[in-house]
């Protein structure tokens, strides 16, 4: 086949698993595009495709190509689209690519690149899309040049080796809408100029780095952002009031992080809120009652703070929260509301490590969508309600350390999904059931309530069938000893009968080697010198 006028070549998605051909000179005329992605392609980025300079799209992603990639390619002038993403390529990234000031999609992401970003980055300036993440062994900082990609509108330079400061020409992409520097190592401060990304709309995630200083009141800017991350870094202070401008912001994760203060009031202002995640800071106070106006959250996660005081109403009747409400590891007080029983669709409530007193409300029956509920590590007194056993969805349950009494009800054995049951440390008494997950568990779910027994008849009778297998074995055991001791004695004395059938003399002989068998070593000898009297033997 005459492929010399070819102009468009895809055989993407087609599992071939074979290495590329290495010649396209033959092509290399003509060849505008080419789609190589998700087939299983193997071995090097071949040098030839350098000379297919008409190219404007090269896809080579999804496959499982190695070696570097080759300096050839920074001659194709013409190239808009170049995927390399998914590989095993390593080696640096070839500074000749900043040659092709065409490139809009320029993705490398998911290879074993070393070395820098090149410095000449800024040469691009149409890119769009701009992408080095997961290449862990990539290192040095953000070139000073980025602001040349003046059409950058995604930056991905996530799970990478980059480290130091952030450069300020980094904060001129006006254009930008999507900016991801997690899981990498820089350090500094989060500079105010981050309110000039006024185009951040997807999101700003710079979670676990090393980040340090006040979260910037710049941030406050970003009024089409739709994700904030900043959690696992050093910052500290207050959370700036600034952030309740963020009206379009669906998730916010400011967690692991050394700021303290209290919860702004003004974040009743994020109206499209979606999840809020602030775990594991120093933020102390009670929580603002501000929830009425935060409809749209299904995720609120306040854990391992200073927390303190009661659950407000606000949070208490918000009934559309539906993935997890997580408030363990504080110092809250008082009673658990009982309308968290109207969060229908709520699958996780963590509610441990506080000092809530009062009964487990009953009205917890009404969460047929929960999951997971832990209460344990609180002053919680009372019965177990019997309407858990209404939750017929759950799968954990942990009441252990807390003050409850009364029996255990048998209802909770008999939801369908339920995995796992925690009521140690408690004051529980009466019979465990036997149904259900009561059948399965271990001694440790009940430890620590010395009135709680599993004295049921059914258990008696498991323990009178123990005690009669157990007494069967040793009888039979018993039986066996005497018959083989009768056995051994009845060999014995046809032994000793087969012996008198024997002449006299050699019963004497027989005697004798038995009795110089027992003597010391030497007395033998001694002994085979004295007169061995023979007597008549009595039949």
């Amino acid at each position: 086949m005459n492929c010399s006028k070819l102009v468009w070549l895809d055989v993407s998605n087609s599992l071939l698993s074979e290495a590329l051909p290495s010649d396209w000179t033959r092509l290399s005329s003509t060849l505008e595009e080419l789609n190589l992605d998700n087939s299983g392609f193997s071995g090097n980025v071949p040098e030839t495709l350098g000379n297919c300079t008409m190219l404007t799209v090269l896809h080579l992603h999804n496959n499982s190509l190695t070696g570097e990639i080759p300096s050839s390619l920074g001659e194709l002038r013409s190239l808009q689209d170049l995927k390399l993403y998914y590989n095993h390529l390593s080696g640096p990234v070839p500074s000749s690519l900043t040659n092709c000031t065409h490139l809009v999609y320029f993705e490398l992401s998911g290879n074993n690149l070393t070395g820098g970003i090149p410095e000449e980055i800024g040469r691009l300036s149409l890119v769009e899309w701009l992408t080095f993440s997961m290449n862990p062994l990539l290192e040095g900082s953000i070139p000073h040049s980025i602001d040349g990609c003046t059409q950058l509108r995604q930056l991905s330079l996530y799970q990478t080796n980059l480290e130091g400061v952030l450069p300020s020409s980094l904060f001129n992409l006006s254009k930008l809408e999507r900016l991801s520097l997690e899981d990498c190592a820089f350090s500094g401060r989060l500079p105010e100029l981050v309110g000039n990304l006024s185009s951040l709309s997807i999101k700003l995630d710079v979670s676990h780095n090393n980040f340090e200083g006040p979260i910037p009141a710049g941030l406050g800017k970003l009024s089409n952002l739709q994700g904030l991350y900043l959690q696992g870094n050093n910052f500290e202070g207050h959370l700036p009031h600034q952030l309740s401008e963020l009206r379009s912001i669906i998730e916010m994760d400011v967690s692991c992080s050394l700021i303290s203060g209290t919860i702004p009031t003004s974040f009743s202002r994020l109206a499209s809120l979606s999840k809020l995640y602030i775990r594991n800071t120093q933020i102390a106070g009670p929580i603002p009652d501000i929830f009425a106006d935060l409809q749209n959250l299904q995720v609120l996660d306040l854990s391992r703070n200073m927390l303190v005081g009661s659950i407000p109403q606000s949070l208490a009747t918000l009934y559309n929260l539906e993935l997890i409400l997580d408030l363990s590891s504080n110092r809250l007080t008082g009673s658990i509301p009982s309308s968290f029983g109207n969060m229908v669709r709520l699958q996780e409530m963590h509610l441990s490590g506080n000092m809530f007193t009062g009964r487990i409300p009953s009205a917890f029956g009404g969460c047929v969508g929960m999951q997971i509920l832990d209460l344990s590590h609180n002053r919680l007194e009372g019965d177990v309600p019997d309407a858990l056993g209404e939750m017929i969805s759950l799968e954990h349950l942990d009441m252990s350390h807390n003050r409850l009494s009364g029996s255990l009800p048998s209802s909770i054995g008999d939801l369908p999904k339920l995995i796992s049951l925690n009521v140690s440390y408690n004051m529980l008494e009466g019979v465990i059931p036997e149904n259900g997950v009561y059948r399965t568990l271990s001694a440790s779910a009940f430890v620590g309530n010395p009135r709680l027994s599993m004295d049921s008849p059914l258990s008696r009778s498991r323990s009178s069938d123990e005690r009669i297998h157990w007494k069967t074995r040793i009888i039979s055991v018993l039986l066996a000893a005497i018959v083989t001791l009768y056995c051994l004695r009845y060999y014995m004395k046809r032994k000793e009968a087969s012996a008198l059938d024997l002449p006299l003399w050699r019963r004497v002989f027989m005697r004798r080697k038995k009795v110089s068998g027992l003597l010391e070593e030497g007395e033998e000898d001694r002994c085979s010198n004295l007169e061995v009297e023979l007597r008549p033997w009595r039949l």
